[in-house]
């Protein structure tokens, strides 16, 4: 049964303390919605992993467009009750993820910009916040491996750019 349950938890990131069954139940226990629209925190997990994987197929499949799969995601998180601020802030982590995998073979391609752009317009997020994120990642990634991520340009980052983050090099 324990074994379970850490299986469980693993699957899914849940904390080790986090009560995914009551201590000696079979029983799955679910958090008590308040009313049928609350989103329970496993539908909550189960809608993020889904983004995340939706994004990972479609890094892996140059020619898969996220777009379809993440608006019909985005459709079932009004009616699991997910709100605005928790469905953008998944969002911004998908697309960090994706920008990390993308610049950890420090370069980036152009169909690997393009991938970025097609996830940042199914994400809904502005070109603004997609540039702070990709900026900030490619910062960070270029400090760890002390040295230049190629196709990308550091003008891209400044506040007065003149071109944007989602343009090679």
């Amino acid at each position: 049964m324990k074994k379970q349950q850490e299986a469980l938890r693993r699957a899914w990131g849940f904390e080790e303390d986090d009560p995914v069954y009551a201590d000696d139940s079979r029983e799955l226990r679910a958090i008590a919605p308040e009313s049928a629209s609350d989103v329970t925190r496993l539908d909550h997990k189960i809608w993020q992993s889904k983004m995340f994987r939706i994004a990972e197929e479609a890094r892996e499949h140059a020619s898969t467009d996220p777009s379809e799969e993440i608006r019909e995601l985005m459709i079932d998180r009004i009616s699991l009750g997910i709100s605005d601020e928790s469905a953008q802030a998944t969002a911004r982590t998908v697309l960090e993820t994706a920008v990390r995998l993308v610049v950890a073979d420090r370069h980036i391609s152009l169909a690997e910009l393009a991938y970025l752009h097609s996830l940042r317009n199914a994400l809904g997020l502005t070109e603004t916040v997609a540039e702070e994120i990709v900026c900030r990642v490619v910062t960070e990634a270029e400090s760890i491996f002390d040295a230049r991520i190629e196709g990308f340009s550091p003008v891209n980052c400044r506040d007065q750019r003149t071109e944007t983050a989602f343009a090679a090099n």
